[in-house]
């Protein structure tokens, strides 16, 4: 989406916990919906970077899992201005990244066996 590039430029490798929720989701293979991110009660897990880039009321991520771990993850937002992303835009994205990492685990090539 817009400014994707601009977010995906703030993350650092290697990732560390206090880049906020993207990097968070690779760490801990989690999900993460953070509804009114700028909120105080979230003590910074959103990532100031990430805040500040994206401009958003709140945002979810879900990691793309494959067999071989973490490949990717998604990002979801409602644009400078829009709408806060609710439970079950969250939720279905993490469906979404569960679909991802099924198809991707199932593309990849089976390992060579030695012989």
């Amino acid at each position: 989406g817009v400014g994707a590039d601009r977010l995906a430029a703030a993350l650092d490798l290697p990732l560390e916990r206090d880049a906020g929720a993207l990097a968070l989701a690779v760490l801990e293979q989690r999900s993460f919906h953070v509804p009114m991110a700028a909120s105080p009660a979230y003590q910074g897990m959103a990532g100031e970077a990430l805040l500040t880039l994206a401009a958003c009321t709140g945002f979810a991520v879900a990691p793309v899992r494959t067999p071989a771990g973490i490949v990717a993850v998604l990002y979801g937002d409602g644009g400078a201005g829009g709408a806060d992303v609710v439970a079950e835009q969250a939720s279905e994205l993490t469906g979404l990244a569960t679909q991802a990492g099924l198809v991707l685990g199932a593309a990849a090539p089976a390992p060579v066996a030695a012989g």
